[in-house]
């Protein structure tokens, strides 16, 4: 989380956030090229803030801001389309089948709530359901567990709604934010 929260905040202040530059394949080559110092600069930027482990640019961020510009005006229409009809599992369904967006050459899934908390949080979208925001991944499964809540095994897009579904039911507007933070809570009050 704290790569992704640095790797943003590099794009923002450097103005690297239009989408007109990730289809351009020679910035996309330079970016990477530059990725190890531009971690470096931005944390030193961002004076204060100490990160838990060395900040890094993965490599793969990259290939997916350059897909994620490319599909950028399918992606807007998935989610017109999905506000208009109050039915997100059009956008879940349409992001879900573009390749490269999680790890290598696979489909994104773990991620898909997250994407969809943030457009409801910045309330761009005012009827995206809470229960679909919760992401059931492996730190938030294993506090999940210690506090006595089961959550499924994230093995398809139906798992991963359920998932979502148990935490926002015990957790509501917090998302998985108190059980993605739970070890560091648990530690401060034990200090």
């Amino acid at each position: 989380m704290e790569n992704a929260a640095f790797f943003i905040t590099y794009l923002k202040l450097n103005n690297k956030d239009k989408i007109e530059l990730w289809m351009n394949d020679d910035f996309v080559n330079d970016e990477i090229e530059s990725r190890n110092i531009n971690a470096n600069d931005i944390v030193k930027m961002c004076s204060g803030l100490v990160p838990r482990k060395k900040v890094s640019f993965r490599k793969d961020y990259y290939s997916s801001i350059s897909i994620i510009a490319n599909n950028w005006n399918d992606i807007k229409e998935s989610l017109k389309i999905s506000n208009e009809n109050n039915d997100f599992s059009i956008f879940i369904n349409y992001i879900r089948q573009i390749e490269g967006l999680g790890s290598g050459k696979n489909k994104m899934r773990i991620k898909i709530p997250l994407i969809l908390r943030e457009l409801r949080c910045q309330e761009v979208y005012d009827n995206i359901p809470g229960v679909l925001c919760c992401v059931p991944d492996e730190r938030v499964k294993l506090s999940a567990k210690k506090v006595g809540i089961t959550i499924p095994n994230v093995t398809s897009i139906s798992s991963l709604l359920k998932a979502s579904k148990i935490i926002y039911e015990n957790f509501g507007d917090l998302y998985d934010i108190p059980l993605f933070a739970y070890e560091e809570i648990i530690d401060d009050i034990k200090a």
